[in-house]
């Protein structure tokens, strides 16, 4: 019976004003789904600790599911998922598995799919995790470094560059929040003023320039949404005051990863944050908050591995 492996890296999703439409791969953590086939069912198994096993509350699992139905195959097969994306944290754990899995069943199949496809289908997948697809943080999962969604109907993007010198850090805060992302999205809203809209997209414009020259004085600038990351600041007591910080020090720019908890920061080569780093940690000692600092480099694509 053939067997695949695949992994995919985690990612940091919006990134300030992208929200839902930029995310960038993270080679600090990543996750492993195995795929075998299973002669004896037409069902697919899923395997795995501490996440539901049931296909439709199963980014991976649904992920799979819509790949067989749309190419109208009918098999068994059983699923392995090794997490070492955390869950929870804003780091894309759910996307990393949607990815990998469908990386999986494009080789177990050979099905040949475009990266295109393979980004809707693992978009799809989502929806088990966030009650709504989104691929900002599939895609970056699948394709590799900083990715920038230009339309989902038809799937389309653009990869866009990200300087050397800018090097990154991730602020992992013990925090969890059960039903987190949906919560997360919940508190966005439906509408709003023309003049947020205006600003935001002038600091989308800046954010790419900004990353593509490593300016993160600039970064610092255009890495500000005022209406996404405003309203989830509710749900994170802690993001205003390290924000606060954070503007003292004109070579550190933050957001909020994904729908939090986790703070990725972004500083330039040999410039190290650590009195930023410092003060951030004393306002999570003060909330009793125990809290992990981690060293990230852009992460690539998903790809299958050997055993």
């Amino acid at each position: 019976m053939k067997r695949i492996k695949a992994f995919a890296h985690a990612s940091s999703a919006n990134l300030g004003p992208g929200f839902d439409i930029m995310g960038l791969a993270l080679s600090a953590f990543g996750d492993i789904v195995e795929l075998e086939e299973d002669p004896f069912t037409s069902k697919i198994s899923i395997f795995s600790n501490n996440l539901p096993l049931e296909i439709e509350n199963n980014t991976a699992g649904l992920a799979i599911k819509k790949v067989l139905e749309s190419k109208k195959i009918r098999m068994g097969l059983k699923l392995k998922i090794t997490k070492g994306v955390p869950v929870g944290m804003g780091l894309g754990s759910s996307g990393a598995s949607a990815a990998a899995a469908v990386t999986a069943i494009n080789e177990l199949l050979g099905l040949e799919l475009s990266l295109h496809e393979m980004i809707n289908f693992a978009m799809q997948g989502e929806t088990a995790a966030a009650g709504e697809p989104h691929a900002d943080n599939v895609a970056p999962s699948l394709i590799g470094g900083l990715v920038a969604l230009t339309s989902i109907d038809p799937m389309d993007f653009i990869i866009l560059k990200l300087n050397p010198d800018i090097s990154i850090k991730l602020i992992l805060p013990d925090v969890k929040i059960k039903n987190k992302t949906i919560i997360a999205r919940s508190v966005v809203p439906e509408e709003i003023k023309m003049r947020d809209h205006v600003k935001n997209a002038m600091n989308i414009l800046g954010l790419i320039n900004s990353f593509e020259f490593g300016n993160i004085g600039k970064l610092k600038k255009h890495m500000v949404d005022q209406i996404v990351e405003l309203k989830r600041s509710s749900i994170y007591p802690f993001l205003g005051e390290i924000r606060n910080i954070s503007q003292k020090y004109e070579d550190v720019s933050i957001a909020l990863s994904g729908a939090g908890p986790s703070i990725i920061v972004f500083h330039n080569i040999g410039h190290e944050p650590s009195d930023f780093i410092n003060e951030a940690l004393d306002i999570f000692n003060l909330q009793g908050i125990k809290c992990q600092i981690v060293k990230s480099e852009v992460g690539g694509g998903s790809r299958v591995i050997e055993d």
